[in-house]
């Protein structure tokens, strides 16, 4: 199922590569469900009962346009990581600028003219600012070109997930939902329409979502409302699982479906360079590692939380 995978299934971002995708999963006879959202049409896959489960294990299974220049994370330097996106995306934002170049001469004129005038020109000047900005938006989620591999974001957090709901036994599954989310590269829609319809549920439920666990050598969780006897004892082992580093999510920088939930635990594994720990290479087309090992020890770690060896 990996290599098959891996060569076929690598992109998941159009409505007919999804369609293939849920038809992939059908045929490796795994019980699921499509729940599609009427607004932007999310078709999020579950496994499971999300009314009656105690944890929901997620990931996002859609893929990110081309933006051809590397989209480096930081998550525990958020003002660096921010800064950093910024000067990765000064083309875009040269592009940006030479649009607007014509309404700086309108402005111009319109300095020495009445204060309505001005008032006027403010306000076309702003109006015009924030249309182009959202069309260029639109151009960037929207590009026709899709990264070909998506080895690490997020093909790793859906092998996990297939590879739990395979090795948790029958019993305990009655406690597990396993959801993988749509359009989380679109502005987490599918989580977010997720938590719409499940609300009430989710109050007495733990999400515990995978996102990029493919390629780092640490293994980063960052958690929200979650008892500190869970947290104390989610790594039993620390000689086995070597490198696990538990963050309160409040304090990190990390843009992914758990946002926004109640009680929630989001895994993925970052490199590290001197004190900075980062994660690079995705949204392009060098997204081609895929540690298993780092997949395995994931769900070493989770199978701690889901089995209570603590």
């Amino acid at each position: 199922m990996l290599e098959k995978l891996l060569n076929e299934y690598s992109v998941r971002r159009s409505k007919s590569d999804k369609q293939r995708f849920i038809e992939f999963l059908t045929n490796q006879n795994i019980d699921f469900s499509v729940d599609k959202s009427k607004i932007f049409k999310s078709k999020n896959i579950i496994i499971g009962n999300p009314k009656t489960a105690k944890y929901i294990i997620s990931a996002h299974y859609d893929t990110p346009a081309n933006l051809f220049i590397p989209n480096i994370i930081l998550p525990l330097n958020p003002f660096l990581s921010l800064l950093l996106g910024f000067f990765l995306s000064l083309p875009i934002l040269i592009i940006f600028s030479v649009l607007l170049i014509p309404s700086f001469s309108i402005l111009y004129d319109l300095l020495y003219s009445s204060f309505l005038n001005k008032l006027l020109c403010f306000i076309i000047y702003e109006a015009l600012t924030i249309f182009i900005f959202l069309i260029l938006l639109l151009i960037v989620f929207n590009f026709p070109l899709s990264t070909r591999y998506n080895y690490n974001d997020n093909t790793s957090g859906i092998i996990t997930v297939l590879k739990m709901q395979e090795e948790i036994s029958a019993d305990s599954k009655e406690d597990i939902c396993f959801v993988l989310f749509d359009n989380e590269e679109k502005g987490l829609l599918g989580s977010r329409y997720y938590k719409r319809k499940y609300k009430e549920e989710l109050k007495n439920q733990i999400l515990i979502n995978i996102d990029c666990v493919g390629d780092g050598d640490y293994i980063f969780i960052f958690y929200k409302n979650i008892d500190q006897s869970i947290i104390k004892h989610i790594n039993t082992n620390p000689t086995i699982i070597e490198n696990v580093v538990i963050k309160k999510q409040k304090d990190v920088y990390c843009p992914s479906d758990h946002i926004g939930f109640p009680q929630s635990l989001n895994f993925m594994t970052l490199k590290k360079h001197r004190k900075y720990f980062y994660i690079d290479k995705i949204h392009t087309n060098k997204d081609t590692n895929l540690d298993i090992e780092n997949i395995n020890k994931v769900i070493m770690l989770i199978k701690n939380i889901l089995l209570g060896r603590f």
